[in-house]
């Protein structure tokens, strides 16, 4: 508010004193072309007025940067490629956060990561475990409902497709943490199937062409990381490096949607 009412005085400034002032200069120039005398009142009055025009004509100038991150802060589409980073973000975090909210005593140096993401739901910090899901679900739910907006109301030039998808995943992964895998194995395990698999799919289909290769390689890690670990033909690769690979996976998509 202080910005806007400073603007608009020195606009004031400049479209009603300025001519005047000028008058005053240039009429003062043309005295001394003539030859005639000059106060030395009136040369300090110059270089007040010459003052003045700079200091109406300056404060504009800088202002105009102060417009210009502005106009970054105002860009939807600027703001949205920020959130798409969050999401990713807050994916790549999730393993290391629970590791860290986790403490076993029977483990030495407290190193130790549970066979899958979903373990964590039984630690004593649980509401860690909550918390960071249901963000990450929210995220992908409210990713696909700018989309679906983006249709009607927001002009950000995304992507044909859409993110429809998005809202899917978002609500299987909310399902995950509704029903926990000891308590619901079965349903526990087909939404995190929906959220993984479909993630997998998705990046494998929807992707830019420049990053066509990409995607793919990304896509086949994802399937191979979670059937290593499923089929536990590595003994130390459990379930849960499978999880974090493939979170990996989607945030590097959700980068490379940025871009």
């Amino acid at each position: 508010m202080l910005g806007a009412f400073f603007c608009a005085t020195v606009k004031s400034i400049r479209n009603c004193l300025l001519p005047l002032i000028k008058r005053v200069v240039e009429d003062a120039e043309q005295r001394l072309k003539r030859g005639a005398s000059i106060s030395n009142i009136m040369i300090f009055n110059l270089f007040v007025l010459n003052s003045a025009i700079f200091l109406a004509n300056y404060p504009i100038k800088k202002m105009s940067v102060g417009r210009k991150i502005t106009a970054k802060l105002h860009d939807k589409l600027a703001t949205f490629r920020w959130f798409e980073r969050t999401i990713a973000t807050v994916c790549l975090m999730i393993p290391l956060i629970l590791w860290l909210a986790y403490k076993d005593p029977k483990c030495q140096y407290n190193f130790c990561f549970l066979y899958s993401i979903s373990d964590y739901a039984y630690m004593d910090h649980s509401y860690v475990f909550g918390m960071l899901l249901t963000i990450a679900a929210m995220l992908f739910i409210f990713n696909g409902a700018v989309y679906f907006n983006n249709q009607n109301k927001l002009p950000l030039q995304l992507s044909a497709y859409g993110k429809w998808y998005n809202v899917i995943l978002g609500l299987s992964l909310l399902c995950v943490i509704i029903f926990p895998c000891n308590q619901f194995p079965v349903l526990h395990d087909i939404f995190a199937a929906i959220f993984f698999l479909g993630n997998a799919l998705v990046i494998g289909i929807f992707y830019r062409k420049k990053y066509r290769i990409l995607s793919m390689t990304l896509a086949v890690l994802t399937v191979a990381s979670l059937g290593l670990s499923v089929w536990g033909i590595v003994p130390w690769f459990t379930l849960l490096w499978g999880e974090w690979i493939s979170l990996i996976v989607i945030g590097v998509h959700f980068i490379l949607e940025s871009l």
